[in-house]
């Protein structure tokens, strides 16, 4: 082998990965090249789709990122503005700069499609609505979103209107499959409402991965403190007016 082709393995050996060596792989590979760079990620952090990120790598020290923040796809993170470049012209022969920190709480959800502009600070427990364009502090604590973004209810308001929406929610979602199958669903369609109806053990049997919807720290508090909406399945469907038996219809 050549000097010139040992010297191009070697390169590849042990040179950094770029993002688009990681952006196809899984998030916690994309995390790792991240770290690499100088960002700093807590724990338990997920980016979906990283190939759909986009993460300022002009200042990538200035990002701070806590524990269990979830990031949906096609979102942005800037510690920096072109804008200046429009003043370059207007001023020819000045120079002018743009450094500001990105900061991220814990236990947070950026959703789709949001961008996260310099000098930002996101406290703990928030929630970011999808297509935001956020800038300036989110105390803790607050569900966000527009552009620019504001507070538009608490956590604990979310938490509430979940409660209450979420059996009309499941209910349509049942009638909707019922009237495009003309036949009734089965508990394995209900990844994300098995909890209103269903034992873990039944839905587990059917399919549905319950560690991953409750997260897996908290499965045994969840199956310990779970409290059914309806006896069963059967009563959920009778509860949606689904027939649950050919005679029935």
């Amino acid at each position: 082998m050549s000097l010139q082709k040992w010297a191009l393995f070697l390169k590849k050996k042990f040179s950094l990965p770029t993002k688009r060596d990681v952006a196809n792989r899984s998030s916690s590979a994309f995390i790792e090249y991240l770290r690499r760079k100088g960002v700093r990620i807590g724990k338990d952090c997920e980016f979906f789709k990283p190939a759909t990120q986009f993460v300022d790598p002009s200042n990538p020290e200035l990002i701070t990122i806590g524990d269990k923040v979830k990031i949906s796809l096609e979102t942005a993170m800037l510690t920096h503005g072109f804008e200046y470049s429009v003043l370059r012209e207007l001023h020819p022969g000045e120079c002018f700069g743009s450094a500001g920190p990105v900061t991220i709480g814990n236990n947070v959800f950026i959703g789709m499609r949001s961008m996260i502009l310099k000098d930002t600070v996101i406290g703990d427990n928030c929630v970011i609505g999808a297509g935001s364009v956020v800038r300036g502090l989110i105390p803790d604590n607050s569900v966000a979103a527009g552009n620019p973004a504001h507070v538009i209810m608490s956590i604990e308001d979310l938490y509430k209107k979940y409660k209450l929406r979420e059996i009309d929610e499941a209910r349509e979602f049942a009638r909707t499959l019922y009237r495009n199958r003309s036949t009734p669903p089965v508990l394995g369609d209900f990844t994300e409402f098995f909890h209103l109806f269903a034992t873990v053990e039944n839905a587990e049997e059917a399919g549905i991965d319950v560690k991953r919807q409750t997260t897996p720290a908290y499965y045994e508090l969840f199956r310990q403190r779970n409290t059914r909406r309806f006896s069963g399945f059967e009563a959920f469907l009778e509860f949606c007016e689904i027939p649950t038996s050919p005679d029935d219809g």
